[in-house]
């Protein structure tokens, strides 16, 4: 399936998809998330702050704060063509920005060198593939952190080194296969409602 074909198709199915099917998904996928957190312990989480018909994160980030008080959280903000990450010390320091997206207020941006990296999009692939929203902002914050690659660790370690990339949507989103683009960076795992789904 194509990029194309497959955002159109993902946009209708996601603004059907309401009531208490969409709220059970994502609390479960929340409950996913918030496990892995507790599983892997990483220093930094940064979702990106849900619009629209996304999947809901401004309650994964709440849960985070109030679990887990030590992770630093960063959030992203569009600057010009550019992306940029800023901490987040509470919700109610997001505000309105760029076509209405929440985004934090003031500070100075972070640079992503390790921790788990939430990725907005419309559709996923099993191969680890994305179709965005078009306007290439994740792309391009991608390619300034490709050297910061997912590292092992040791079996007395139970923590992240490097950036890990998770898609994090609702089941029907991952489909079988999408067409990729030379610049495309794939992601390490897919995470919805009905768990990971690693690449």
């Amino acid at each position: 399936m194509t990029k194309e074909e497959a955002r159109k198709r993902m946009r209708e199915v996601r603004r059907n998809f309401v009531g208490r099917q969409r709220a059970l998904a994502e609390e479960k996928a929340k409950e996913f998330m918030l496990d892995y957190i507790r599983e892997v312990n990483p220093s930094y989480v940064f979702p990106f702050v849900s619009h629209g018909t996304e999947i809901d994160t401004v309650g994964l980030i709440k849960d985070i704060f109030i679990n887990f008080p030590d992770i630093v959280i960063a959030v992203p903000k569009v600057e010009g063509e550019q992306m940029q990450f800023y901490r987040l010390e509470s919700v109610e320091d997001l505000k309105p920005g760029t076509m209405g997206i929440l985004e934090p207020m003031g500070g100075e941006p972070l640079v992503i060198k390790e921790g788990i990296l939430l990725m907005p999009g419309l559709a996923f692939d099993r191969q680890g593939n994305r179709a965005g929203y078009g306007a290439g902002y994740y792309d391009r914050y991608l390619e300034g952190i490709m050297d910061t690659k997912v590292q092992p660790v040791t079996e007395n370690e139970n923590t992240i080194r490097g950036v890990l990339k998770i898609g994090y949507a609702f089941s029907f989103q991952l489909i079988e296969s999408l067409q990729c683009e030379s610049h495309d960076v794939p992601l390490d795992a897919v995470l919805t409602e009905g768990g990971i789904c690693w690449f």
